[in-house]
C-alpha cells in the first residue's frame, strides 16, 4: 500500500479505538448508553469503516494476489 494510504487507514482504526475508549470512560462517568446505542455506534464503526476505508483497498489486494 501507499504509505499516504496506510496512514490514513491507521488514522482511521485510531478514531474508531478513541470513540471507543471515550465511550467507555463516559459509562465509568455515569453515562448509560442503551444497547440500541452501543449497536447502532457499533454498526456506523464496522460499516463506515468497511465502506470507506476497507473498499477502496481491493485493488491493490488484487495486486498482491496476482504477485504470488
Amino acid at each position: 500500500l501507499p504509505s499516504d494510504v496506510l496512514d490514513v487507514h491507521r488514522q482511521e482504526h485510531e478514531r474508531i479505538l478513541t470513540e471507543l475508549t471515550e465511550m467507555h470512560f463516559a459509562e465509568m462517568g455515569g453515562k448509560n448508553f442503551s444497547l440500541q446505542e452501543i449497536c447502532v455506534y457499533a454498526k456506523e464503526w464496522v460499516e463506515g469503516h468497511l465502506e470507506r476505508f476497507d473498499k477502496p483497498l481491493i485493488p491493490f489486494l488484487k495486486k498482491t494476489d496476482a504477485l504470488q
